[in-house]
C-alpha cells in the first residue's frame, strides 16, 4: 500500500513540476512550437486518422494531453558542458560554491552526475516539434494527391496557421474534394493472341469492376495480378511495364472509360528493334551449381552429373546424391515456365 502511495505521489509531484515548466522553453525566437494539426473536409473538421497519415509534421507525443516528453526534454540543456573544464569554468563553479565544500575529485563527480541527469533527460524527452512552412506545404501536396489518387480529380488543398498561444501555433489543412469519379466500361486491346486468351479466360477474376471508385491502387493490383498470371503461364518476357491502362474523357456524370493495351513484345537486336507476339515458354536445362559461391564464379566446374534432365555441377567433388537434390526442385525439364515454381525452389 505504502509503495502504490509512494508512486502516486510522485507521480503528481513530476506532473506538478512539468505543468509549471516552461513549454517553449528551447524555442528559439523566430519560431514557433507545433501545438496541433486539423483537417476540414468540404468545410467539416475530420477526425480521420487515415487522411491525417498524409501530414508530414506532427506536434509533440501527449499523454492525457500533456506533452511529457517536451517537459522531460525541457528539464535538461541540449548545451550542456561538454567537459569537466567547461563546467569549471561556468558561473557555478566560478563563485566557489564547490571548492569550499567539496575536493576536486567530489566536484568531478558531481559534474558527472549532472551531466547524467542531463543526459538522461534530453535522452528520453521529445525536443520541441517547430513548426515547418516547407513541412506544411509538402502535407498539403500530400493530402491533395491522396484525395487525387482516390478518384477526386477536382481535389484542392490548401493550410493556414494561428497563433494560439506565446510562441505556439496550430495548423488548419483544408480540403475542397468535388465529386469523386468511378469506372464505366472496361475493355481490353490486346495484340498477342496468348495473352488476349490468357486473359479473357480470367477476366472474372479482374480487380477492375464496373460503376467501382476509380482509385489509383486498383489499377496497380490489376497490374500486379495480370504480371502474376501471364509469368505463371509461361510468358517469361513479360513485365510490369509492358502494359498501360488509357482513360477517355468524362463520359457521362463522372464516369470514365478504361482500356487496357497490351502491345507484342520489343524485342533488340544489335541496333534493330522490332515487335513479336509473346509465346508460351518452356524449361530447356536446369542447371544445379552445388557449392557455388562469387570467388568461383568464373571458374570451370571440376564434377558434373546429369540426372532425369538435371545437370549438377560442382567446383570440388559433388557431395550430395542428384536423386535427393531433385526432391527439392519445383522446375521440371520441358514443362511451361513459372515464377512460382521458380520461388519454390529457391
Amino acid at each position: 500500500m505504502f509503495k502504490h502511495l509512494t508512486k502516486i505521489l510522485f507521480f503528481v509531484l513530476m506532473l506538478i513540476l512539468f505543468i509549471r515548466c516552461n513549454t517553449v522553453k528551447y524555442v528559439p525566437e523566430e519560431d514557433y512550437l507545433l501545438k496541433k494539426n486539423n483537417v476540414f473536409l468540404n468545410e467539416e473538421k475530420s477526425t480521420n486518422d487515415k487522411i491525417k497519415s498524409y501530414i508530414k509534421q506532427r506536434p509533440n507525443q501527449t499523454t492525457l494531453g500533456v506533452p511529457l516528453q517536451l517537459h522531460f526534454y525541457n528539464l535538461g540543456d541540449p548545451e550542456y558542458y561538454k567537459t569537466f573544464e567547461d563546467w569549471q569554468a561556468g558561473e557555478t563553479v566560478k563563485d566557489h560554491t564547490y571548492e569550499s565544500l567539496l575536493s576536486k575529485k567530489q566536484t568531478f563527480a558531481l559534474f558527472n552526475i549532472n551531466k547524467g541527469f542531463n543526459s538522461w533527460f534530453i535522452t528520453k524527452g521529445q525536443a520541441p516539434i517547430l513548426f515547418d512552412s516547407h513541412k506544411a506545404e509538402k502535407s498539403a501536396k500530400s493530402l491533395k494527391d491522396y484525395f487525387i489518387s482516390n478518384g477526386f480529380f477536382e481535389a484542392e488543398t490548401s493550410f493556414d496557421t494561428t497563433i494560439v498561444k506565446d510562441k505556439q501555433l496550430e495548423i488548419y489543412y483544408r480540403i475542397k474534394s468535388g465529386k469523386q469519379y468511378y469506372l464505366d466500361s472496361i475493355s481490353a486491346e490486346i495484340e498477342s493472341p496468348i495473352l488476349d486468351s490468357l486473359y479473357n479466360q480470367h477476366k472474372e477474376q479482374s480487380v477492375l469492376k464496373p460503376n467501382n471508385p476509380f482509385i489509383f491502387d486498383e489499377f496497380e493490383k490489376e497490374e500486379s495480378r495480370l504480371v502474376k498470371l501471364f509469368r505463371n503461364s509461361g510468358i517469361y518476357h513479360f513485365k510490369k511495364n509492358s502494359m498501360g491502362f488509357w482513360t477517355d474523357s468524362v463520359q457521362g456524370d463522372y464516369y470514365k472509360d478504361i482500356v487496357l493495351k497490351i502491345p507484342n513484345r520489343i524485342k533488340k537486336e544489335g541496333d534493330s528493334t522490332y515487335k513479336i507476339p509473346y509465346k508460351i515458354q518452356r524449361v530447356n536445362r536446369i542447371n544445379v551449381y552445388t557449392d557455388f559461391t562469387i570467388k568461383n564464379k568464373n571458374k570451370t566446374p571440376h564434377d558434373s552429373v546429369a540426372y532425369n534432365g538435371y545437370n549438377f555441377y560442382s567446383y570440388g567433388k559433388l557431395k550430395y546424391k542428384p536423386k535427393h537434390l531433385t526432391n527439392a526442385l519445383f522446375i521440371s525439364p520441358k514443362e511451361i515456365y513459372k515464377d512460382l515454381e521458380a520461388d519454390l525452389t529457391r
